[in-house]
């Protein structure tokens, strides 16, 4: 039995759907493409809360040594 690439399945099975069916298909796959922007979205976030909270720290420390400093 010969194999059929990905794509011709593809385009046999949307044939065979209905329309319903193909809204359906549609409507998962933008489901599928907002989870994967909201998961980015959160790694941004994330990422982002890191950087503030180290750059929080400098300014902690910075402002301990100038304390330190100054009260001499």
């Amino acid at each position: 039995m010969n194999e059929v690439d990905i794509k011709t399945q593809l385009d046999c099975a949307l044939q065979i759907m209905t329309k319903a069916q193909v809204d359906n298909w549609h409507t998962q796959l933008e489901v599928i493409q907002l989870q994967c922007e909201l998961t980015d979205a959160r790694r941004a976030i994330q990422s982002r809360e890191y950087a503030i909270e180290q750059l929080q720290k400098q300014l902690d420390t910075a402002q301990t040594l100038l304390r330190g400093e100054t009260s001499e």
